[in-house]
């Protein structure tokens, strides 16, 4: 269970270091010089954003800590050596490949953001999914 809780706190880590750098890359590159002086203004940005980091990163990663608990509950069962090493393998294989998704997930949203916010000026709105169905009438 450690072991769990340890990767789920990198990982949570690692994904809100991340998001805080597109924030900084997004703050330098769209925030005029005169709207930053207000320190109050952009360090409450930075706390909110990182308050809906971990709010986020806790939905994504439950399926890992789900894991752990059910790993807690069949520790204690007599059960097959042969089955807690497919587990455990099931496990790794599963670990790798969800934070895998996640991450490219993570990424491709995090430019997305940017750049549809470099050429709209807006964040995301009902003008992409209106795109999406193919209502040109909006354009």
């Amino acid at each position: 269970m450690r072991k769990i809780l340890l990767q789920i706190f990198i990982f949570s880590v690692l994904f809100i270091v991340t998001f805080t750098i597109n924030r900084v890359l997004m703050q330098n590159s769209f925030i005029p010089t005169g709207l930053i002086s207000d320190k109050n203004g952009i360090f409450l940005m930075y706390l909110l954003g990182v308050f809906h980091d971990i709010r986020f990163l806790s939905a994504a990663f439950l399926p890992f800590l789900l894991c752990g608990f059910l790993s807690l509950i069949f520790s204690n069962i007599k059960i097959n050596n042969k089955l807690v090493i497919y587990s455990k393998n099931f496990y790794f294989i599963f670990s790798s490949i969800y934070i895998i998704v996640i991450s490219c997930l993570c990424i491709g949203f995090s430019y997305a953001k940017y750049y549809y916010y470099e050429i709209y000026k807006t964040k995301f709105d009902i003008f992409m999914f209106t795109l999406k169905d193919d209502n040109t009438k909006t354009i």
